[in-house]
C-alpha cells in the first residue's frame, strides 16, 4: 500500500494533509526518513509520525448514544444524521451504522466499516438480541406482558416473536424489553397492540454490547479490537 494511503486509512488526515507532512519529513519508516507518497510500506513496517508509532487500523468500530432528534443514516436531505458524531479523523471510511434507530429514539447505535460485522449483527437468521427501555403512557397490565412474550399479532396482522419483559418501576410504566427481530417501529407497534403507547424509547443493548454509562446522549467512543472479537 502506497505510504499516503496507508496513513490516510490510519486517520492521521486527508490525502492532502498526509502528503504535506510526508513532504515536511516527519514520517519515518523502519527509522528512515521518507518524503515520497508513493513510497509502498506494509503492516509489517514501523512507521512513525514525529516519533511516535502508528499501527495500522483494519476496521473502526465506534458506539454512540444517540440522541433524539437526528436520523440513522449516512446522508438526509432534510435532517441531521448520526455521522456527525463520527471522529474527524475517520470521516474519510467508509463508516455507516449498524442497524438503525429511528428519529427519536434514543441509545446505544454501534457504527463501523466492517461489513461482515455489520451483517453479523443486523442478519435475521442470527437473531441478534436487542434491549430497549421502553417509557409507557400507561401502566402494563400482567394481560399485556404474556400477550407481548407469548408473541403478538400487531394490528395489521404482522406476527411478533416472544420478547422478554421486565418491569422497572412501581408504576409499571418503564420496562424492559428484549427481542430478536427489528421490524419496523415494532416495539412501538407491540406496545400499540395491547392499547398502550410509547413515550420514550432508548436502546440498551444489542448482542453483547451495552450502552456505557459514562456515555451521555450525543456522545462516541471506540471500541477496541479486543472487544470486537
Amino acid at each position: 500500500m502506497r505510504l499516503d494511503k496507508y496513513l490516510v486509512h490510519c486517520g492521521v488526515g486527508s490525502r492532502k494533509e498526509v502528503q504535506s507532512i510526508i513532504k515536511k519529513g516527519r514520517i519515518e519508516v523502519n527509522d528512515n526518513q521518507l518524503k515520497k507518497p508513493n513510497v509502498h510500506v506494509s503492516n509489517d513496517d514501523v512507521i512513525t509520525l514525529d516519533g511516535e508509532r502508528i499501527d495500522y487500523i483494519d476496521y473502526v468500530y465506534l458506539m454512540l448514544n444517540k440522541p433524539a432528534g437526528v436520523v440513522t443514516a449516512v446522508e438526509d436531505a432534510m435532517h441531521e444524521t448520526v455521522m456527525k458524531f463520527v471522529p474527524e479523523r475517520y470521516r474519510h471510511r467508509s463508516i455507516v451504522p449498524v442497524g438503525r434507530l429511528d428519529k427519536d429514539t434514543t441509545g446505544l447505535l454501534l457504527l463501523t466499516d466492517d461489513g461482515q460485522f455489520n451483517h453479523l449483527l443486523m442478519s435475521p437468521k442470527h437473531h441478534v438480541k436487542k434491549v430497549y427501555e421502553v417509557t409507557l403512557v400507561e401502566s402494563v397490565s400482567d394481560m399485556d406482558i404474556e400477550q407481548i412474550e407469548s408473541g403478538i399479532v400487531l394490528k395489521d396482522g404482522t406476527h411478533c416473536q416472544p420478547a422478554a419483559i421486565k418491569i422497572m418501576d412501581e408504576d409499571t410504566k418503564v420496562v424492559h424489553i428484549e427481542l430478536t427481530e427489528g421490524k419496523y417501529h415494532q416495539v412501538k407497534r407491540m406496545f400499540a397492540a395491547v392499547g398502550n403507547r410509547v413515550v420514550q424509547l432508548k436502546r440498551i443493548q444489542l448482542g453483547s454490547y451495552i450502552l456505557e454509562e459514562k456515555l451521555t446522549e450525543g456522545s462516541i467512543i471506540e471500541i477496541s479490537k479486543e472487544d470486537i472479537q
